[in-house]
């Protein structure tokens, strides 16, 4: 169960990978640790689910074997879902790609160039973004 808002980018990002499982995979190497650190591992007694109220769209997967055993492991320690697990960890990479692209899907860096020209003797500063070659 995906909800509708990340829906086409969660799609959009596993074609990238190839498929979801394949996706999903490389979600659990990434940031499995983390997942467990930030979600309270202690509270495995009881099952927490996705919120009430979204808009949620079930999309089915087959997972390698080992692939489903160690995300129903993992979400079994951290106290929720395998769906709520799977969308947490892609939270996870959107905040990741964010923060290190400074843009969702662009990758740019960021050149800052001072341009002096005086009108009406006033100091204008200007940046510029631009793509790095492919």
């Amino acid at each position: 169960m995906i909800p509708e808002e990340v829906l086409r980018a969660f799609l959009l990002r596993s074609r990238r990978t190839g498929s979801i499982s394949k996706f999903v995979r490389r979600l659990i190497y990434r940031f499995g640790r983390r997942a467990y650190l930030r979600l309270n591992p202690y509270c495995g007694l009881t099952t927490r689910y996705q919120a009430r109220g979204q808009r949620l769209v079930k999309h089915s997967f087959t997972a390698q074997p080992e692939d489903y055993a160690e995300l129903r492991l993992a979400a079994r320690a951290c106290g929720v879902t395998m769906c709520f697990l799977v969308i947490f960890l892609f939270q996870m990479d959107l905040k990741e790609r964010q923060r290190r692209y400074n843009a969702p899907h662009v990758r740019t860096r960021s050149i800052s160039s001072v341009e002096l020209f005086q009108p009406a003797s006033r100091l204008v500063m200007r940046s510029m973004r631009i793509r790095p070659p492919p």
